[in-house]
């Protein structure tokens, strides 16, 4: 009897299907972890760009504020010197004013520079009015002296003009010295300016001899 060979025979489909699962599953795997690596990077540069664009956006603000300090300065500085400037005009003006109101003074009156006389005369026919700025002007009303006595405070519904006109108008004296009494460091110089205007308005809208004088 002839002997019959068995035919010994290994079905390997499901092990490959196995290996192909395995392999597709280590292909998504990376293809995803490559992903998230792109990502990270694209965070960590996008951080970068941000913290970058942050610094310069700080320095530009410093710079802008260096540069509007700067400009602050040198119009403070342009401003300091401008005041500075109408100052010594101002005064200027008065010592010239002053020096024409001692010379009409002298060719009414009929004294010459050298009397020992002219003082004594001049203080005796004239009227004095001390005007005072005070601190917080013009929140704070002006007074007036008259002769060195307290007279009056400025009404708050009247104009300087109305205020001091009738005063001088009833002065017996032809002769009347004007004193503006101020603070350079509490007065505007716009309200300084505008006292200073109607105190020369005054003057020339009187009919006495007003000598107008300044004193800060």
């Amino acid at each position: 009897m002839a002997r019959r060979k068995r035919e010994l025979g290994v079905d390997l489909t499901p092990l490959l299907d196995i290996i192909l699962i395995l392999l597709f599953l280590v292909l998504v795997y990376s293809g995803y972890a490559a992903s998230r690596r792109e990502a990270e990077r694209e965070r960590e540069e996008a951080a970068r760009a941000a913290a970058h664009a942050a610094r310069l956006a700080e320095q530009e603000e410093s710079h802008a504020e260096a540069r509007a300090s700067l400009e602050n300065r040198l119009a403070e500085q342009a401003r300091a010197r401008l005041e500075a400037e109408q100052e010594v005009e101002r005064q200027e003006r008065e010592q010239r004013y002053l020096a024409e109101d001692l010379a009409a003074l002298e060719s009414r009156i009929g004294l010459d520079s050298e009397s020992n006389e002219r003082y004594a005369l001049f203080d005796s026919n004239s009227d004095r009015l001390d005007l005072k700025v005070p601190a917080g002007y013009p929140g704070n009303p002006l007074t007036l002296e008259l002769n060195g006595h307290p007279h009056s405070s400025q009404p708050t519904d009247t104009n300087l003009a109305n205020w001091l006109e009738p005063v001088i108008a009833d002065l017996e004296q032809r002769i009347v010295v004007l004193t503006l009494h101020y603070d350079n460091e509490a007065i505007y110089w716009r309200d300084y300016q505008q006292l200073h205007r109607s105190l020369l308005e005054l003057r020339a809208a009187t009919s006495k001899l007003v000598l107008y004088n300044e004193r800060n």
